[in-house]
This record gives C-alpha cells, sequence and structure tokens, in this order.
C-alpha cells in the first residue's frame, strides 16, 4: 500500500527530554536567589550537602516536574498514529473509521478460557493512513490492499495486480501457517471486496 512509512517521519517537537540534573540545578539557582545576596554563598554551600533536608526536597520537586513532563510526552503521543498504542491507538483508528480486528477469536468453553488474539499495533498502525486509499471507488490497487487487510484479522498482507484493463489480480498473504490463505479466508476477502460499497460499479 502506498501510505507514508511513519517510522521516517522526523520525531515531534513537542516531545521533551527532560534531564533530572538539569531540573535540580534550576530548582536550586532559583532557591538561591530568593535569599538575600549576603546569605547566598551560604545558602549554595548547605545544598551541596547531600543529607539536608532543602536539598532532599528540591531533589523531589524536580523528579516530581521530571514525571509531570514525561506524562505530558505520552499524553501528546497518545494522539499521534505514529506513537499510539493500545486504546489510544483504537480511538484515533475509530477517526478513520477504522477498527482492531479479531486475529483467533477468544475460546469462552475452553478451561481456562482463551482470550481473543486481536491485531498487533503495528499492524493496526499501518492500515489507519492506508484508510484514505479505501475511500477511492475508481478502483487503484491500493484501495483493493487496503480492503483486503481489513477483511479479517488472518490477513498479515495483500498485494494487487492489473495485468489487464478491469482484471485484478490479488494476492494474500495469511498470518496462519506457511502465509498460504486457506480457501475460507479467501473466500472472505473475496466478499468484502465484492461489497456494493467497495467495487467499482460497471
Amino acid at each position: 500500500m502506498a501510505v507514508i512509512d511513519l517510522s521516517q517521519l522526523p520525531a515531534p517537537q513537542i516531545v521533551d527530554v527532560p534531564d533530572f540534573e538539569a531540573l535540580l540545578a534550576e530548582r536550586k539557582a532559583e532557591f538561591v536567589a530568593l535569599h538575600p545576596k549576603d546569605e547566598q554563598e551560604a545558602v549554595i554551600r548547605t545544598l551541596e550537602l547531600e543529607s539536608e533536608p532543602v536539598t532532599k526536597l528540591l531533589q523531589e520537586n524536580a523528579y516530581r516536574e521530571l514525571l509531570l513532563r514525561q506524562r505530558i510526552n505520552e499524553a501528546a503521543q497518545a494522539v499521534m498514529v505514529a506513537y499510539a498504542m493500545g486504546g489510544d491507538l483504537d480511538q484515533l483508528a475509530a477517526n478513520y473509521n477504522v477498527k482492531r480486528l479479531t486475529v483467533t477469536p477468544a475460546d469462552n468453553d475452553a478451561v481456562p478460557p482463551v482470550a481473543a488474539v486481536m491485531e498487533s499495533d503495528e499492524a493496526l498502525r499501518l492500515r489507519v493512513p492506508a484508510a484514505f486509499e479505501g475511500l477511492s471507488v475508481a478502483g487503484p490497487t491500493a484501495a483493493y490492499e487496503f480492503h483486503a487487510r481489513s477483511a479479517d484479522g488472518r490477513v498479515a498482507d495483500a498485494s494487487a495486480t492489473s495485468p489487464a484493463p478491469a482484471e485484478v489480480v490479488l494476492t494474500v498473504l495469511s498470518r496462519e501457517g506457511d502465509g498460504t490463505a486457506e480457501k475460507d479466508l479467501l473466500d472472505v476477502v473475496e466478499n468484502a471486496l465484492n461489497s456494493e460499497n467497495v467495487r467499482p460499479g460497471g
């Protein structure tokens, strides 16, 4: 599929990389500046003592800011397809009318019950930007590939070619076994591609 390679995008500028020692130095400098000039040298010497309660308090304060900045980084990344994970990525995918696929259904009758195997973040992350390709009903190969990959969670990849006008050959790679797609999977993909919402008219 002709989609943007998210791994090649530059790192987002909003993401900050805080340094604990730099934050602590800022805290100490601000604390020293709060005192009269004739007391500042004594305060500086005091802060050089690791056992000094004020030093420990400033260290704790700097560490809390470090955690806060990291949380802000995570919140910023949670709204970016290239970095979002889990439920955050599901929410972003929903904006493109794309949902996480089930690779293997859950088996609640098993002892113990077996949870469903869901599409990985990496696979979903690849399909999200490709959703725009799927909007075309003119029959571009990228649209066929997107709809094939979205037809079933067992589809690992799909490649569409057009050897002749009005003819499409679709190759499906399965996540199961050696990658050969079984007939039931091919039927699911074929039905998805022949849907009135997908297949070009005419």
